[in-house]
């Protein structure tokens, strides 16, 4: 049903694997099982944990409130007081011999379903380690100003291998 507070019940296997795929750290996941004698979308919400090893389950008394899958890119009539109630920062990354360290996936059309652009990994080497706060699950939504909503996962990477010099990065960061 969810992953980490983000909603999954009308997500695709695939759009699910994704989230899945990006979450940093520890992840909660809410499960649902269908209640006996009521009907196919009468779900019992069922709360998986991984923090330790062993992980922990328990079950929820009432359905979850919905939770709004994601975020809409910032817009120039979004205040920087709205965007900064969302998380949403702009980081620095100076392009060296290394590159931008990092790897991205998702985008539009992609075969984890239509995905904003998330970063997959952060490498060991390269601007993103040197600047040190971009994560594994963070949502890229502009690089230098250009938006990468609506974006394939193609068109997203030529955006950021053409980027030079000093390159920023506004982003979502995952929870």
């Amino acid at each position: 049903m969810a992953v980490n507070d983000k909603d999954l019940k009308n997500s695709t296997q695939e759009q699910a694997a994704a989230v899945l795929k990006c979450a940093p750290g520890a992840v909660t996941i809410k499960l649902g099982r269908l209640k006996p004698g009521k009907k196919p979308n009468a779900l019992w919400p069922v709360c998986v944990s991984e923090g330790s090893s062993e992980g922990s389950m328990s079950t929820s008394p009432e359905p979850p409130v919905p939770i709004p899958r994601s975020h809409p890119p910032p817009t120039n009539s979004q205040g920087k007081d709205h965007q900064e109630a969302l998380g949403i920062r702009t980081i620095l990354l100076e392009r060296g011999e290394d590159g931008l360290g990092f790897s991205i996936v998702g985008g539009f059309g992609s075969n984890l379903g239509d995905l904003p652009i998330y970063v997959k990994s952060v490498f060991e080497r390269g601007a993103a380690a040197r600047e040190g706060t971009l994560r594994r699950g963070d949502q890229i939504l502009e690089v230098n100003g250009e938006s990468l909503a609506g974006l394939t996962h193609g068109d997203a990477v030529s955006i950021l291998k053409e980027a030079r010099g000093t390159v920023a990065l506004t982003i979502l960061p995952s929870k």
